[in-house]
């Protein structure tokens, strides 16, 4: 009995093979475009998110910080700013409260104020400051030397609390030593520093590209600078230790105007951020207002 067999023979095969290479190019003349779009728009969107975040938290910093502590520092390793931000602050008692004080004669129940032009170990804040034991109180600070300038300040000596009587402030501010309040200051305002923070600094470490066409700099955020020590020096960035804000940075500048044009007791903080990766660009430009009225 004869057998039948069944197959492909070789022309019908290659037939198909040519014929799947030709679909097959077709797809990806078609598809890879919008495929590389996709990536690439994907990567777009993730550098803008990250400059974002860049513009939102060094604005905070800015906006928060001492008046007149902003500052350009010089930096070996690249454009760098640095700051003294506040985590609170408030008004204070500039007088006696005469009244109050006749009808209390015991020291620890009598109004303290901060009188301008006098040394004060405690006074009466009228708002809810908040403030830890070894934090830093500021007053008055005209200029930038003024900020940091430690003999200007004063540390708490413990949490602030309650004075003895809500009639007198909200907040009895205790120092460990006696500070100045600068003679003539009618501001009336102080500013708290917490200790384990105090200067901060932002820096662009080593911007530029490298072979594949990513940025090569880190900007990165150090805090914990001592606030008098070498001002005008940027504290330095340690790869792997100082927390990082941004990476893949192509190219950065920092610059601050203290006091711009015709405005007054203001400044302008300006950065210029490019962040690259396989060439493509996110490029933030910004400005913040710093308000230098102490």
């Amino acid at each position: 009995m004869k057998s039948s067999q069944y197959g492909f023979t070789l022309v019908e095969l290659i037939v198909v093979m040519v014929v799947t290479g030709i679909l097959a190019g077709i797809l990806v003349v078609f598809f890879m475009p919008a495929l590389n779009n996709y990536f690439a728009s994907s990567r777009r969107a993730m550098l803008t998110d990250a400059a974002d975040g860049v513009m939102r938290r060094m604005s905070r910093d800015i906006r928060i910080s001492v008046p007149n502590s902003v500052d350009i520092r010089s930096s070996s390793q690249g454009p760098c700013i640095g700051m003294l931000p506040s985590s609170s602050g408030g008004r204070f008692r500039t007088d006696r409260d005469v009244a109050w004080d006749n009808a209390h004669p015991a020291a620890a129940d009598q109004s303290k104020p901060a009188t301008p032009g006098m040394t004060v170990a405690a006074f009466d804040a009228t708002t809810a400051a908040e403030g830890a034991q070894n934090d830093w109180i500021l007053i008055g600070n005209q200029n930038y030397s003024d900020v940091y300038t430690v003999a200007n300040h004063g540390r708490l000596s413990a949490d602030l609390g309650p004075p003895p009587d809500p009639r007198l402030g909200i907040r009895r501010v205790t120092l460990q030593t006696p500070m100045p309040v600068p003679r003539g200051y009618d501001g009336a305002r102080f500013f708290v520093v917490p200790a384990a923070q105090q200067v901060v600094a932002y820096i662009c470490s080593n911007a530029g590209l490298d072979a594949k066409g990513n940025g090569s700099g880190i900007l990165y955020r150090v805090w914990g600078h001592a606030i008098g020590a070498a001002p005008l020096t940027c504290p330095t960035a340690t790869q792997g230790v100082t927390p990082v804000v941004a990476t893949k940075v192509s190219a950065c500048s920092i610059s601050f105007t203290p006091n711009p044009g015709a405005t007054q007791l203001s400044g302008l903080a300006e950065v210029d951020l490019t962040l690259t990766e396989a060439n493509e660009n996110v490029r933030l430009h910004f400005s913040v207002i710093v308000d230098n009225a102490p």
